[in-house]
């Protein structure tokens, strides 16, 4: 799917590829990998200047942040 995203130009279509890939990098835990990811979705949101993809990327990031023990970088970045 992502390949398939990227090759048609679907900013849309990318954002779901990479956040169902920052999931699978969050339940393996491949924090930095994920961490790569989510800031991946970041620019896609941003690009796109679609606000709820944006605060679902900063979600993304918060949970990396969460799950590597720094909560409180975790908070700061939902806020």
């Amino acid at each position: 799917m992502l390949e398939l995203a990227r090759e048609v130009g679907d900013d849309g279509l990318l954002a779901t590829a990479l956040v169902f890939i920052q999931g699978s990098h969050l339940i393996a835990a491949r924090h930095r990998e994920g961490a790569e990811v989510a800031q991946q979705v970041i620019e896609v949101a941003e690009r796109t200047k679609n606000p709820a993809a944006l605060a679902d990327a900063h979600h993304l990031t918060a949970r990396t942040l969460f799950m590597t023990g720094r909560g409180a970088d975790a908070l700061t970045e939902l806020n």
